[in-house]
């Protein structure tokens, strides 16, 4: 049983509480969705978390980065930004061109109305939610297939980010499905310097079909924990 919200639904991103604190958490119609997607990979044991101040820290810079460089990316597809502007900014800049070389090279094109939108998914009663990066059409010709793609601005690869788009294609099924097309999952890996061939990027396909099964088991032993009093919602 699925069920999928987008925020034409209700589904809404917050980054401040009540009081106006800075805070992350989604809420559907008003009310507050117990979970992310990352705080379920999190709380079940399934993506690396700091070890210490000074790597949480690292962390938390590295996090202003990638978001810059999503928001980049995201203003290029929708023709409103120059890559010129960001030229002096190596470390954008090479980044963004990245993602442009990888969209010209694998022939992808994001259906915008579906990135960096907060989307809620229902599975089996468990509701999560999540911005996915990029969902759109990859390939050509008889290659052609729909893919959810996840953009890391470290070349850092962890086993997790397969778990993640796993869980994020469920929320796009029934579309591929509606369209006769596959879906394709992969991680690209933007780096502010280039590799042999000239790219700023690198594909990891994720093409293992027990990622999803890890995910759903993941999801419900979550919900467990919760329905037992072993931890609250939204931490």
């Amino acid at each position: 049983m699925m069920e999928v919200y987008f925020p034409q639904d209700g589904m809404e991103f917050h980054e401040k509480d009540d009081k106006g604190n800075p805070a992350h958490y989604y809420t559907l119609k008003g009310e507050r969705v117990p979970f992310s997607l990352t705080q379920v990979l999190q709380l079940a044991g399934l993506a690396r978390e700091p070890q210490s101040a000074k790597e949480a820290e690292a962390w938390a810079a590295k996090a202003v980065l990638g978001t810059k460089v999503h928001d980049y990316t995201l203003w290029l597809e929708e023709n409103e930004l120059d890559l010129a502007d960001l030229v002096n900014y190596p470390a954008y800049h090479n980044r963004v061109l990245g993602w442009k070389q990888f969209c010209e090279d694998m022939h992808f094109q994001s259906d915008l109305t579906s990135c960096e939108v907060p989307i809620g998914l229902r599975v089996n009663g468990c509701l999560f939610a999540m911005k996915v990066d990029r969902y759109g059409v990859i390939g050509e010709g008889d290659g052609l297939a729909m893919a959810v793609v996840e953009i890391k601005t470290t070349v850092s690869k962890e086993p997790s980010h397969a778990i993640q788009t796993a869980a994020q294609a469920i929320a796009f099924r029934n579309h591929a499905e509606s369209v006769n097309m596959p879906i394709k999952r992969m991680a690209v890996y933007l780096s502010e310097t280039p590799n042999q061939a000239g790219r700023y990027y690198s594909v990891e396909p994720h093409e293992n079909r027990m990622d999803e099964k890890i995910f759903l088991a993941s999801l419900a032993t979550v919900y467990w924990r919760l329905n037992n009093g072993l931890l609250k919602a939204g931490i």
